[in-house]
């Protein structure tokens, strides 16, 4: 499969912002705040998120180029559900084990798993929404089901179940791209300014946070579809129409102070313009070893993406943060990256692995994971 150097570099970059916003968030759990942190709170983590969904849609659209909806689905079992899985059983394990033989508070519900004293359904059924990847979608949201939720994010899992209608948006944009594109507007657009009033809505919009439905951030995986789909055409017309966006955007900051780059659902608009500016301009033209590195970390940044978390969590409980100062937050900010890269870098041999048998059963060619 082509790799795309500046996809590359965006998974790498919305991986690194998300870290460091829930640093920011365990922090402030902590009654750790002000200074550098005031700046980054509720920021960086919404940018690197939409960063995420964006690209996973633009992706998508990739997968689609030859392959059937039925080849699409099994590819992203093969390739999505296997780090997931090793991710649940080292990194849950490992937190485990950390908190009986240390003092050190380790932020997993692995215990439960471990030490509850129900029957088999009522300790096992969990397990499935994990193994299907979206239990931390089902945790954010007002779903009163139980989950094991350890690695991962919400977002991760609301992903995947945008991935059902990844075939019949596909569609839609090959044959008309930029009235598909208006349409996903309109229904994120509905979807976040609508006021849930119960009922049959309860199922339709699961979580209280519009921001977190998927009828909601529709348009932004859309967004990388549609880009994938016209990356041909127009780039320098969709190039002028971002920075002006980005434009109006800075100019009423300036005047009136309402920061629209950060505000919702202009955020999402936002984050679209700027992948925009960032593959037709900021992609950094970079040497040979270089792209290399980044190739190789944009392969094992999944992966990096759902342990983090934990770790982050782990040592902000256990770390003399309230002592900190901007140096010491930065140099935790380093740490946690390198130590999730690192752990993803050592697991993903056998999540490649699994992978491997899953490609081998269905009969469908290996591919590596984008």
């Amino acid at each position: 499969m082509q790799r795309y150097v500046f996809i590359d570099e965006l998974r790498i970059l919305a991986v690194c912002l998300v870290i460091i916003s829930h640093t920011v968030y365990a922090l402030a759990d902590r009654g750790v705040a002000g200074g550098i942190l005031y700046y980054l709170t509720y920021t960086i983590g919404p940018f690197g998120v939409s960063i995420f969904i964006i690209i996973s849609g633009y992706l998508a659209g990739l997968g689609l180029r030859k392959d059937s909806a039925l080849t699409f689905y099994r590819k992203k079992v093969a390739n999505l559900l296997p780090p997931i899985w090793v991710a649940f059983l080292f990194v849950g394990f490992g937190l485990f084990t950390l908190e009986v033989l240390t003092s050190l508070s380790a932020p997993t519900k692995y215990q439960s798993l471990i030490t509850s004293h129900g029957n088999a359904i009522t300790i096992l059924h969990p397990v499935i929404y994990t193994m299907l990847g979206i239990d931390g979608y089902i945790e954010a949201s007002k779903l009163d089901i139980p989950t094991y939720f350890t690695v991962g994010e919400w977002f991760t899992g609301f992903i995947i179940i945008l991935f059902m209608i990844t075939p019949a948006l596909n569609y839609s944009f090959k044959n008309r791209p930029h009235q598909t594109i208006l349409g996903l507007f309109c229904i994120s657009a509905i979807s976040y300014f609508f006021q849930q009033d119960g009922g049959i809505w309860d199922f339709i919009f699961i979580c209280d946070f519009n921001n977190f439905n998927p009828t909601t951030r529709i348009l932004e995986f859309g967004f990388g579809m549609y880009l994938y789909v016209t990356k041909d055409e127009n780039n320098t017309l969709k190039l002028v129409a971002s920075l002006s966006i980005i434009a109006v955007m800075a100019a009423v900051y300036v005047i009136s102070g309402n920061n629209l780059m950060n505000m919702g659902f202009t955020a999402f608009i936002f984050a679209c313009c700027f992948v925009v500016i960032f593959t037709e301009r900021l992609s950094s033209k970079i040497s040979t070893s270089m792209k290399s590195i980044v190739m190789e970390l944009a392969k094992i940044s999944f992966m990096a993406m759902i342990v983090h978390h934990q770790i982050v969590l782990l040592l902000v409980r256990n770390l003399p943060v309230d002592q900190m100062n901007t140096a010491g937050f930065v140099s935790l900010f380093i740490f946690e990256i390198f130590v999730s890269f690192y752990l993803a870098h050592l697991l993903m041999p056998v999540s490649r692995g699994i992978s491997k048998v899953i490609y081998s059963a269905i009969g469908a060619e290996t591919s590596e994971k984008r």
